[in-house]
């Protein structure tokens, strides 16, 4: 590698790290100008437009830096994630699988696999993968604040009780449901997919949108993803708070308020 690249690339991981995503991959693709073979020059590219929601992108640039580099357990964990977000379940596992191969003690491969198994119903797997990567990298990779479904709809209840005053109104024509996870053939609906790793969603007309004229249709809905909430906490108060700040999120859907919006008011 010359000295420009390696100049180019360690800019662009300082930017990285400094969660500049666009100045990495600026400096990224300037590295791949210059060596157009780079692995490493693909994976800062990948790695930061990743970080800009462009999962489809970065798996093609990935799959170039496997190719060159197929023992880089780093290019196939980070080939798993983009998949993985891309909705390509079975791509994501077997690169997840592939990673664990060359580097046994990685906890992100442990992640990424348990991920996937979690989504193919192979649960206990799953869990005993989840518990690894926590043992091996805690600060990364904490437990899930697991709950049964009972306790689960107690603590829904509990965070319902904590909604402001106008949003109890606005639960009157709203379904609430759980799920433990979003259906792969819901989030693949939507161009590009949603993300798997959705805490919370709203189906159905926004209030403003409603008319007396409307033919009859089912009920609006907010449907939560307990696992994917699960995941996101420590413990059972911090599984309420986050529940509460998504249904505050699905519910300023409902009312018609866009992302812009809700951000602006608080509801993100």
């Amino acid at each position: 590698m010359d000295g420009g690249v390696a100049t180019l690339l360690d800019r662009g991981w300082d930017a990285f790290e400094s969660e500049a995503w666009e100045t990495a991959e600026d400096y990224g693709r300037k590295a791949l100008r210059r060596d157009g073979g780079s692995a490493e020059a693909r994976l800062l590219v990948a790695n930061a437009i990743m970080n800009q929601g462009e999962y489809a992108e970065a798996a093609r640039l990935l799959r170039e830096a496997v190719e060159a580099e197929p023992d880089n357990g780093d290019c196939r964990v980070d080939l798993g994630t983009a998949l993985f977000q891309g909705c390509e379940f079975a791509g994501a596992e077997e690169q997840f699988r592939r990673s664990l191969d060359l580097r046994p003690d990685s906890a992100e491969a442990r992640y990424g696999l348990a991920l996937c198994l979690e989504r193919a119903s192979q649960v206990s797997d799953a869990e005993r993968l989840f518990a690894e990567a926590a043992e091996i990298d805690p600060e990364a990779f904490p437990p899930p604040a697991r709950l049964g479904s009972a306790e689960f709809h107690a603590a829904l209840r509990e965070a319902v009780e904590q909604l402001p005053g106008e949003f109890h109104a606005a639960l009157q024509n709203v379904l609430i449901e759980v799920c433990d996870l979003p259906d792969g053939r819901l989030l693949t609906e939507y161009d590009p997919p949603l993300d798997p790793g959705l805490l919370g969603l709203f189906e159905g007309v926004p209030r403003p949108e409603q008319s007396l004229l409307d033919a009859p249709r089912l009920p609006e809905r907010i449907s939560l993803f307990q696992r994917n909430l699960e995941r996101q906490c420590a413990d059972r108060e911090e599984l309420i708070d986050e529940i509460v700040v998504t249904l505050r999120h699905e519910i300023g859907h409902y009312l018609g308020l866009e992302e812009d919006d809700l951000e602006r008011c608080g509801y993100d």
